[in-house]
């Protein structure tokens, strides 16, 4: 047996006895970052949500609540009345109203927020942002 048929033995002696490694490194990987994930407790923030029962609508004078409505004006331009009030485009002149309205006592510190057809999430989020600037103490989406 010469020197080469020696070398392809050898090899082929070692193919048949190895273990591919890299599918069990792999699973213990995700093992070990689907451990260290899912215990820690990590959760996203929530949002709570005060929803009406199916056929019943919500209105501001059926609510303890103060209620932020959001539209879009006829130049894109976001608008927000306060309670039924006058639509506002100045988010200055919105927060003053707001904080009057919860310092009124007419809510328990809530605030509802009610988008219109057309209006963005993000015009949304931003609302959201305003009440909690204004002194919200719990805000809720109406969604119907």
């Amino acid at each position: 047996m010469n020197f080469r048929q020696r070398l392809l033995r050898q090899r082929a002696d070692h193919a048949e006895a190895a273990i591919p490694l890299t599918p069990m490194i792999d699973v213990v990987f995700l093992l070990i970052i689907f451990i260290l994930f899912g215990d820690m407790g990590l959760c996203e923030r929530q949002l709570v949500a005060s929803l009406a029962p199916s056929g019943q609508a919500l209105t501001p004078a059926s609510s303890l609540a103060t209620w932020l409505s959001i539209r879009l004006a006829t130049d894109r331009a976001v608008e927000y009345r306060v309670n039924g009030g006058q639509w506002q485009a100045k988010t200055d002149d919105v927060s003053q109203s707001l904080s009057a309205s919860l310092r009124a006592g007419r809510s328990d510190g809530g605030v509802v927020v009610d988008p219109r057809e057309g209006v963005s999430l993000q015009v949304v989020i931003d609302a959201f942002v305003l009440c909690e600037s204004a002194g919200a103490r719990r805000m809720s989406l109406r969604t119907d």
